[in-house]
């Protein structure tokens, strides 16, 4: 029976040639039952490369989104962001208002040696 089944698969496979497919084809003419299992081997065959296409199709799906988000993400880093210098600039200006302020507080008080020398 594993003899029968490889043949059949070598025959449905292109691996037979010469005087083995000559031979196989005959019995296969001659054969119903041998007949009926080529055809379910063939069926077999065929839902197998299906299978596989599927899973290859899948794995190819897979493979392009990830290419897409990866691509999407390059894009992003490379692609200047307008508000972020403005934003700097924002924070440069405040930090310089803050610092004139500051100065301005304390330079309305006397140093502490000046406090010190009074008393």
């Amino acid at each position: 029976m594993e003899d029968l089944q490889r043949k059949i698969d070598d025959y449905l496979l292109g691996r037979l040639e010469g005087d083995a497919l000559i031979s196989f084809e005959e019995q296969l003419s001659q054969d119903a039952q041998l007949q009926q299992e080529v055809e379910e081997q063939k069926h077999a065959i065929q839902n197998i490369e299906r299978l596989e296409d599927r899973k290859r199709k899948n794995r190819l799906e897979l493979i392009h989104a990830n290419y897409i988000v990866q691509s999407d993400l390059a894009k992003r880093s490379v692609e200047p962001n307008r508000a972020r210098p403005f934003f700097w600039y924002l924070v440069g200006v405040a930090a310089a208002v803050g610092l004139l302020l500051m100065v301005y507080y304390f330079s309305q008080f006397q140093s502490p040696a000046s406090l010190y020398e009074q008393n």
